[in-house]
């Protein structure tokens, strides 16, 4: 097993279109809350070396910029 959060993403935007975009530029995996029921969220799952989450949270927060939320 592993370790995940679920994290609200501010509202209005498109949730599944912002994981996929995330997943294709970035490579780096995050699940829309609606696979688990959760709309408006996404899962981040972590518990690998430091050094990688640090740059997965680096490149989420580029992204975020992007998408202006």
């Amino acid at each position: 097993g592993g370790v995940c959060a679920f994290i609200r993403m501010p509202d209005g935007g498109d949730v599944e279109a912002f994981c996929h975009r995330f997943a294709q530029e970035y490579r780096v995996l995050l699940v829309p809350g609606t696979c688990f029921g959760s709309p408006g969220f996404v899962r981040l799952g972590f518990g690998g070396p430091t050094p990688k989450f640090k740059e997965g949270l680096a490149r989420l927060s580029e992204l975020l910029v992007k998408f202006n939320w």
